[in-house]
């Protein structure tokens, strides 16, 4: 005879953040949960500040949040929401789940849009 466990883990929702990006957060335990919920809702700090989003092309940042949690920052989630580049498809989303369950750094390339070819030539 088996035992199993229904282990339920809590989840994070938030205002103003696309439902496709919380149900992708949601996949993760609460406590990083948090930690994204946090970085996808300082977007609105950043927008009310002035700030643009950071025309950022791939999911490369240099700011502490990504290097020290190897989770995507708020610059990642202002360029995905109010930017030209969605860098948090559900395939990306994916990835970064792989590097919280190794807890090692992985390179993504993200295919470029026609706009930014024109201008790297």
């Amino acid at each position: 005879m088996f035992c199993f466990q229904l282990v339920r883990t809590k989840k994070v929702s938030a205002y103003g953040v696309d439902n496709e990006i919380v149900e992708e957060i949601q996949k993760f335990p609460y406590p990083f949960q948090k930690l994204l919920i946090k970085e996808a809702c300082a977007v609105m700090k950043r927008i009310e500040s002035g700030k643009n989003a950071p025309v950022l092309t791939s999911l490369d940042c240099d700011c502490l949040f990504i290097n020290k949690y190897l989770l995507p920052c708020k610059h990642i989630f202002h360029e995905h929401m109010y930017g030209s580049t969605k860098l948090l498809t559900d395939e990306h989303f994916g990835v970064w789940f792989e590097i919280y369950e190794r807890r090692e750094q992985i390179t993504i390339l993200v295919p470029q849009t026609d706009e930014q070819r024109r201008t790297d030539s």
